[in-house]
């Protein structure tokens, strides 16, 4: 049986699979499930999604997942104080958050580990106009590297730390960021990275625009990409570089698109990029409260690393190429947020990328 149908049959297994969920009181809810996939195996699942916890302003999001392959968590920690009208603008919002995320899955090739620290002011200083600025601190970790995976991985493996700080300017106004129906909006965000073991600035953009076509039916379009450069005489580290694949754009694998280290039964490590490009177009319609389906056409690039590097394959070409896809989604909306199920076709690749023609992804709301 080939993968891609294996593929497909994780996709239905994972949807058939019934998901408990109650109300655990104060604004908090459980879920838990079961799904299958080709690469991973059998995979059980539990999350706990909690807003505004007890009227403590207290937000909480956790999910872990196992498998015989391997495991995943993320904790996520937010506290909102609202502050109402101050000098800085209307709706003006202290945020404290944290988070702690691991990964450990055979087919990645190592285990990651991340912990963040946030403190941020939001406030909106114009009608459709919002400033979002604060400090931050993250420390992460790659240890349990395995033999086939690129020796450029190597000189990343332990634990280091950056902090600095981040501004980010919203414009306008979405119904939902997730499920656009009608509105536009444009964010722009500038971090700069001073403090700890690495350095470094970049400069993100993401824009939507949503229209409504009919009472059931809405065209968005989506628009991003991000440049990042280390300072200070650094190499830009794998741990701040861009990744694309997976969530977007579909119909490839985590990681798939964008600079490789691959040698043919030796190794295929994504290795991420300085620069990035994403474009995506949607057709949707509602089918019920709580149902969705779309057709889309997506594309996107990953390039450039810092000087030129060697892996185990050779040289790692690290041009610029854009990929692109076309198929049909499926939207679910849960308690923990958004379900989506894509069915998609790579138009253009390159020969190694990771294609995923069938992919289950949870959008959280948090």
């Amino acid at each position: 049986m080939s993968r891609h149908i294996l593929s497909s049959l994780a996709a239905l297994l994972a949807l058939a699979v019934p998901v408990a969920a109650q109300q655990t009181g104060g604004g908090a809810e459980v879920s838990a499930g079961a799904a299958w996939s080709s690469t991973r195996g059998a995979i059980v699942g539990i999350g706990l999604e909690g807003e505004n916890i007890l009227q403590s302003g207290i937000d909480l999001g956790l999910e872990y997942r196992e498998g015989e392959k391997g495991q995943d968590g993320r904790l996520r920690l937010r506290y909102v104080h609202e502050m109402g009208d101050t000098r800085l603008g209307t709706d003006t919002r202290l945020i404290l958050s944290g988070l702690h995320s691991r990964s450990n899955w055979d087919d990645d090739g190592y285990a990651t580990a991340r912990s963040r620290l946030g403190l941020a002011v939001s406030a909106r200083v114009a009608p459709r106009v919002r400033v979002h600025g604060g400090v931050f601190w993250q420390e992460d970790a790659i240890d349990d590297i395995e033999i086939d995976t690129s020796p450029l991985i190597l000189s990343e493996q332990g634990h280091s730390d950056t902090a600095g700080i981040e501004l980010t300017l919203s414009f306008g106004e979405i119904d939902h960021r997730q499920l656009p129906g009608h509105g536009q909006m444009l964010d722009l965000t500038w971090t700069n990275a001073f403090a700890g073991d690495r350095h470094f600035d970049s400069l993100e953009m993401n824009a939507v625009i949503a229209r409504r076509l009919a009472p059931d039916w809405a065209l968005s379009l989506r628009l991003g990409g991000g440049a990042i450069e280390a300072r200070d005489g650094q190499s830009l580290s794998i741990y701040d570089r861009a990744f694309l694949g997976g969530k977007a754009p579909r119909g490839f694998g985590i990681g798939g698109v964008g600079p490789r280290d691959y040698l043919a039964d030796v190794t295929d490590t994504a290795l991420g990029g300085s620069r990035y490009v994403l474009a995506s177009v949607e057709l949707r319609r509602d089918i019920s409260e709580r149902f969705m389906m779309g057709a889309f056409v997506d594309a996107g690039s990953v390039w450039k690393l810092d000087g030129a590097p060697v892996g185990a394959g050779g040289p790692v070409d690290d041009s610029y190429d854009l990929r692109s896809a076309a198929g049909l989604s499926l939207y679910w909306k849960t308690g923990l947020g958004i379900v989506n199920v894509s069915f998609a076709a790579p138009l253009s690749h390159r020969q190694h990328d990771s294609l995923n023609r069938v992919s289950l992804n949870l959008i959280s709301s948090f």
